[in-house]
């Protein structure tokens, strides 16, 4: 019987030591799948974060853009309005010539 008594306490310590090894095993696997996932949520913040970077980056492209696009109609109507004044003023100076020349002509007769 001391033999059955030592088969059964190796069998009970092969039996605690599977358990134990189970026990770290699914342990082990339980910190690699965390790591995984701390690693998959780390990349999509980060590709979060780079994703919005390049938007607001592109959103800030397109407002300068469409500032810059303001900004040359507003010289160009600045430009026609200051050329049709110079060419208004160029043509009162004509007829107040004109006006001038036919007086001296009417003086003259």
């Amino acid at each position: 019987m001391d033999e059955w008594g030592e088969i059964q306490r190796f069998g009970q310590k092969l039996h605690e030591e599977q358990i134990k090894k189970q026990k770290n095993d699914h342990n082990n696997r339980i910190r690699q799948v965390r790591e995984v996932l701390d690693q998959q949520v780390k990349v999509r913040n980060e590709l979060r974060e780079k994703q919005l970077r390049e938007k607001k980056e592109f959103e800030e492209r397109l407002v300068k853009a469409a500032r810059d696009e303001l900004a040359a109609e507003e010289r160009k109507k600045e430009e026609k309005l200051q050329k049709t004044l110079k060419a208004k003023a160029m043509r009162d100076v004509m007829l107040k010539e004109a006006k001038d020349k036919q007086i001296r002509d009417q003086l003259r007769r």
